[in-house]
């Protein structure tokens, strides 16, 4: 996962995570009371805007002096991780066709049983050279020929 931090024009606090497609972006709101506040892609959404917005109630700056804090931005940098994790194991669970998410404690189910479609890396590339099924139809490639 990568993340970068930043301070750009009017000096608020800025990072991101994760990698692409689930990048989540945090923000310092000055005009908020210096809270920290994450936005998200959220493919549940319908519509045009697929973009979620919620503050971590947490602030990177000292109360005293108004500067960045270096402990309290790394704590806001790890709110931030934690909630991308979150997010990922909750869009997996959400796609998942059953119930909850195992644990440690629970013994995995056992594995699922191979179908008529599935090939050996041998026999796909058996299909594939094929001159009637394969991916070329015809054994005439050549333009020459």
């Amino acid at each position: 996962m990568s993340g970068s931090a930043s301070r750009r024009g009017h000096g608020a606090w800025k990072y991101s995570y994760g990698a692409k497609p689930h990048v989540v972006f945090a923000m310092e709101r000055r005009d908020r009371g210096d809270q920290i506040f994450v936005r998200w892609t959220n493919p549940d959404k319908t519509g045009v805007e697929k973009r979620d917005r919620k503050s971590l109630g947490l602030v990177v700056r000292d109360a005293k002096t108004g500067r960045l804090d270096a402990k309290l931005v790394r704590k806001a940098e790890l709110a931030v991780q934690q909630f991308q994790a979150r997010l990922l194991v909750g869009e997996m669970s959400a796609r998942a066709p059953s119930g909850p998410l195992p644990n440690a404690a629970q013994s995995p189910g056992p594995p699922l049983a191979s179908t008529q479609t599935s090939l050996t890396m041998l026999a796909g590339f058996a299909l594939a050279r094929d001159p009637e099924r394969g991916k070329y139809g015809s054994n005439r490639t050549r333009r020459y020929d």
